[in-house]
């Protein structure tokens, strides 16, 4: 699959870090990538001003940086010891975990993050918590939330694609979404799905209106082929013998959910939606319904050119 060089692995200490670790080691093995195991550590500000206080505190703090490093080395070297070419550092800092995962990612220069989604570990509702979603948004590299499973490898590969946008940014993401994901499917051997969501836009609001229902239908027949027609030529380039194209009517982020719960997808390649001009571009409000209602692995892509809002 697509050669990923600096991998970030994001250790949250929840139960499905092992599934999430093992799809970091055996992917950094497989691309012979430079693996970095990441945490945070921190101790709250008190709010009291006292000197001594503060000081113990800083002792403390500091105590508890080594101690987490010496415990990702102990992980670090149960796995090297088993596969000796693995190249294996840790890096543990202080302060949120997001926002210093994020910007591990621009000193070091990783091209993916993984990470375990906070919710699985069964706590709470959301699969994906504050944490997660702040990486999806503002880290300039794919982020890939491996939730936990006793399979080791994605039966049923999703990518989500918009082929009817023709702006280069989204043309260009889409394609970066099927390479991606035709790459991974053919390595783990998966059944690859192509889903393009479209829509006939305010068509609520011209129902009932002066034009007539058979004109309505054959301007919805027309767009409906039309998207056919260019998501045809968007796959065409990305030949699998285990693929399978669907164009659905419907808005994307109930489309997308559903979908995956009818065909139990294991992973969803999608990607997220630039607003242009804008610097440190946000997730669409797709991508962010769509994690909010599924309970599988995403792995997120963003356009070319993203910023992040968070600077070294």
């Amino acid at each position: 699959m697509q050669n990923f060089k600096k991998i970030l692995f994001v250790e949250s200490g929840g139960k499905g870090n092992n599934t999430a670790w093992n799809r970091a080691v055996h992917l950094a093995i497989a691309n012979k990538a430079r693996l970095t195991i990441f945490d945070t550590v921190g101790i709250e500000d008190q709010g009291i001003s006292d000197e001594s206080i503060a000081l113990k505190l800083k002792a403390i703090q500091k105590a508890r940086l080594q101690e987490r490093r010496n415990e990702l080395k102990t992980l670090c070297d149960a796995v090297v010891a088993k596969n000796p070419e693995l190249r294996v550092v840790v890096s543990v800092g202080y302060g949120d975990l997001a926002r210093e995962a994020i910007l591990a990612v621009l000193s070091k220069k990783h091209d993916l993050v993984i990470k375990a989604p906070e919710g699985s570990d069964g706590r709470g509702n959301m699969l994906f918590g504050s944490s997660d979603q702040k990486l999806i948004r503002k880290c300039p590299c794919p982020v890939w939330m491996v939730k936990q499973s006793r399979k080791s490898t994605f039966r049923k590969i999703l990518a989500a694609v918009d082929s009817g946008r023709n702006e280069k940014d989204a043309v260009d993401l889409a394609k970066r979404i099927l390479s991606l994901s035709t790459s991974l499917a053919k390595a783990e051997k998966s059944e690859l799905h192509i889903l393009n969501a479209w829509q006939f836009k305010n068509e609520n609001q011209l129902r009932g209106t002066a034009i007539g229902g058979v004109v309505m239908a054959s301007l919805r027949r027309d767009l409906k082929a039309a998207n056919q027609a260019q998501l045809d030529k968007l796959v065409q380039h990305y030949s699998y013998d285990k693929k399978i194209v669907q164009l659905i009517k419907g808005r994307p982020n109930v489309v997308i959910p559903d979908y995956v719960q009818k065909h139990d997808i294991d992973l969803i390649v999608m990607g997220t939606v630039a607003r242009s001009g804008i610097a440190g571009l946000l997730i669409g409000n797709t991508a962010e319904s769509v994690l909010q209602s599924v309970d599988c692995s995403v792995l997120m892509l963003k356009p070319e050119g993203f910023k992040s809002p968070i600077k070294l």
